[in-house]
């Protein structure tokens, strides 16, 4: 092995070690770097903080560095811009990163930048096998951090609990172990037991006391404050909420001042609550929409339950598209109509929806001081509630069960059909072919494991339950277009095969699409399109209908492009 390949493991090592400061010192002496030791010294510096020396790195490497090498810089240009709090140079500067060399850091970057989360997800899916192929353990352990992240946007907390698992497991890198570690603790505070955690994060924070991980621990200090805030220990949660706020990037200070808001109203310190809210709006102007629209959901709550404060969060409720902050506007907002006040649209059915996955814990989280007037909405109507939109999840009397794809695909066919099936056409509807013996089995297992009755001569479902595929058709038969969109988080069983889910599939996205168009509303269809982004249709109607004057139209027009290149039209 020559020395250059020598000198490049071990910086790798150096590099999975967590050694930053080594790599500093080592490549700073050197006059010359190759662009390959330019990747690990502007990492290095990202890790320590210091962004500024990042880019003068990048910039110096650039003009020289070709392939891979090149695809890495500019994915470690777009991971400083979302530091910053610029998420379209982010998703850019990611962009042009895959376009140069598919490199697994620069898929990493784009699954995450892309505003379509389950998109995103693919693209992470692909780093993850470019990794695999690599043998490059920190990288995979990096994409199932993405992973984990992503599914947590979208509400499929177990999910997010098994990548956040997998990838504490495969890396001893201390700046990704310490994020992998907050995510997961954040994510039980939600859906699991809270015990052993407040240990956990005080020992985290104790370890790095003295390291140069500020963001990271500011990490740690907001959900060590989001564990007191769910126990009800208000003043130790806002001491911990304030010294996070201090030094922090004003793109971070939504996200920080909605705790200090939430835990000060709490303490009765009402006035207070609203000027920190009122000043996370100031600090956000400008940048991107996201941090914007946070900040409106930070001043909506600390005005509740005034008309105002719920005005103001039944506008911005539309243009939240990750699940923890849509749960927390929509419990806000069903307390609301609890209290009397009457609203555009009903947030009682979502506020029922969004209550399953959570502990009472996460619940007093993310509810704060609406939960008093929501505890009557959440007693139980059926024992059993399935989810087939978007994930598979099936919970009976509150505990998740796991469920076949193809138990699942029957039982969604069930659903659908009220007046039942002979045995011929359930199994041309499940299987494609006559099965009739293969169906039976899986009758057996329906009954067996969820415990439903199933009549035969037709087939039919004979117990009573919940499920969201139901809702959303029931929504669409009143005429709740608006309930339609919020309950729908994505095709029916989208990685089915089967003849019959295909076919009810495309039926309930027609049906749905169709609504919202005729419905001539314009956060209607940006909020469907999050969910259906290669709906052509409804790319080209957000491009007509959104005002000129609003970014949203620039961003309609771009991804329509897309998919028309996409899909060869």
């Amino acid at each position: 092995m020559n020395r250059s390949n020598v000198t490049l493991q071990r910086l790798r090592e150096l590099y999975v070690e967590g050694e930053n400061d080594v790599i500093v010192k080592l490549l700073t002496a050197k006059r010359t770097l190759t662009p390959r030791e330019s990747v690990y010294l502007v990492s290095a510096f990202i890790n320590i903080d210091n962004d500024a020396a990042a880019i003068r790195y990048i910039n110096e490497a650039l003009p020289r560095a070709e392939g891979a090498d090149k695809a890495d810089l500019i994915a470690l240009s777009a991971l400083i811009a979302s530091v910053r709090g610029d998420e379209d140079g982010y998703l850019r500067l990611s962009r042009e990163a895959v376009a140069v060399h598919a490199t697994p850091l620069a898929l990493h970057h784009l699954g995450l930048a892309l505003p379509d989360v389950r998109e995103g997800i693919r693209i992470l899916q692909g780093a993850l096998r470019a990794a695999e192929e690599a043998a490059d353990a920190y990288a995979e352990a990096r994409s199932a951090y993405a992973l984990a992240l992503s599914y947590l946007r979208i509400g499929s907390f177990r999910e997010s609990l098994g990548w956040s698992h997998f990838a504490y497991t495969r890396t001893a890198h201390p700046v990704l172990r310490l994020v992998v570690l907050n995510l997961r603790a954040y994510t039980k505070i939600l859906v699991e037991s809270t015990e052993g955690l407040e240990a956990l994060l005080k020992g985290t924070l104790d370890a790095t006391e003295k390291t140069a991980y500020a963001f990271q621990r500011r990490q740690t200090l907001t959900t060590l404050a989001d564990l007191y805030q769910a126990q009800g220990r208000y003043k130790e949660a806002l001491a911990l909420y304030e010294t996070a706020l201090e030094q922090a990037p004003r793109h971070l200070w939504a996200m920080l001042t909605y705790g200090c808001v939430k835990a000060l109203r709490a303490l009765g310190r009402q006035r207070e609550a609203e000027e920190l809210a009122e000043t996370a709006v100031s600090v956000t102007r400008n940048l991107a929409l996201y941090y914007q629209d946070y900040a409106m959901l930070v001043l909506g709550v600390s005005r509740w339950p005034s008309e105002a404060g719920v005005r103001l969060l039944d506008e911005v409720y539309p243009r939240l598209s990750d699940i923890v902050l849509t749960s927390e506007a929509t419990f806000y907002l069903a307390a609301a109509e609890q209290l009397g006040m009457k609203l555009q649209r009903s947030y009682v059915a979502l506020a029922r929806e969004l209550r399953r996955p959570l502990t009472t814990t996460g619940l007093r989280l993310l509810a704060g001081e609406a939960l008093p007037y929501l505890e009557p909405l959440f007693v139980e109507e059926h024992a059993l509630r399935v989810h087939v939109l978007g994930t598979l999840e099936v919970y009976q009397r509150g505990n998740f069960v796991r469920v076949r794809q193809r138990t699942a695909e029957l039982l969604a066919l069930l659903l659908q059909e009220p007046r039942g099936y002979t045995a011929e056409a359930l199994s041309e509807a499940l299987y494609g072919t006559l099965q009739l013996s293969a169906l039976r089995v899986e009758l057996h297992r329906l009954r067996k494991d969820l415990g439903l009755t199933v009549h035969t001569q037709p087939y039919r479902l004979g117990t009573p339950l919940w499920a969201d595929v139901l809702e959303v058709g029931q929504a669409l038969n009143e005429g709740r277009v608006k309930d339609a969109v919020a309950l729908y988080r994505g095709p029916l069983l989208p990685t089915s095969t089967s003849p019959g889910i295909t076919e009810l599939r495309r039926g309930l996205e027609a049906e749905l699409q169709g609504a919202v168009l005729a419905a001539e509303d314009v956060e209607l269809l940006w909020s469907l399109a999050q969910i259906m982004p290669y709906d052509l249709e409804l790319w080209e109607a957000l491009r007509e209908r959104l005002p000129k004057n609003d970014p949203r139209r620039k961003v309609a027009a771009g991804r329509s492009t897309r998919v028309r290149h996409e899909l060869e039209l």
